[in-house]
């Protein structure tokens, strides 16, 4: 005789789809002088990449930091 499974058992079994990865845009440092971003020192018309929550920390923390340029 066969096993019935159970509703909690076959969303247990069933894979689930992974969180969509954050988008990143591209960003230009508008600041004179080097300003750490992540692990990088960036200077005045650099271009970085960075998610929408990153740049508007930075911004918030020192407003005209950085300038979003497109994805």
């Amino acid at each position: 005789m066969a096993k019935k499974t159970t509703d909690s058992a076959a969303a247990e079994a069933a894979p689930s789809t992974p969180e969509a990865a954050p988008v990143l845009g591209v960003y230009e440092v508008l600041v004179p002088g080097p300003i750490k971003i992540g692990g990088v020192l960036a200077y005045a018309t650099a271009q970085v990449r960075l998610t929408n929550a990153q740049a508007d920390a930075l911004n918030a923390a020192q407003a005209g930091t950085v300038k979003f340029l497109g994805i």
